[in-house]
């Protein structure tokens, strides 16, 4: 699968070129997870298919995005912020495209860990060593 290879090989250049590795992890689990057909949409609540608003809240059960009237009205589960949303829209898109993002804010980040996990049926290990590089 070319375009694995290539999100690997590009994720390992970041990871290498620097400091802070950690921070390039979220932008290629989210981009493995449009690769294999997995990521949820950003623009529509995975429970109802509702536009999302300026909010949106981890569903890892439905594995994706819900809205307001699904899951936010109960305080449950993580909340995302207008800016943590256009986070996580930015860094799923393909690299070199207009508004394109490399960085995750600290809630996109942990958002897309918490659905990589939920696919996986784990926490991936890699995350755990990452952890003790990061600045």
């Amino acid at each position: 699968m070319p375009e694995i290879y290539e999100l690997l090989a590009s994720a390992i250049a970041a990871i290498d070129g620097s400091g802070d590795p950690a921070k390039f992890v979220p932008r290629f689990e989210l981009r493995l997870l449009h690769a294999l057909g997995l990521a949820p949409p950003d623009d529509s609540c995975v429970r109802c298919g509702g536009a999302l608003g300026s909010e949106a809240w981890i569903d890892a059960d439905a594995h994706g995005l819900a809205c307001h009237a699904c899951l936010g009205a109960r305080g449950a589960a993580l909340a995302l912020d207008a800016h943590d949303v256009a986070n996580f829209r930015a860094l799923g898109l393909p690299r070199g495209e207009a508004g394109a993002a490399t960085l995750a804010t600290p809630r996109t980040a942990r958002a897309i860990d918490d659905l990589l996990s939920v696919h996986l049926g784990k926490r991936p290990r890699a995350s755990v060593h990452l952890e003790r590089y990061s600045v």
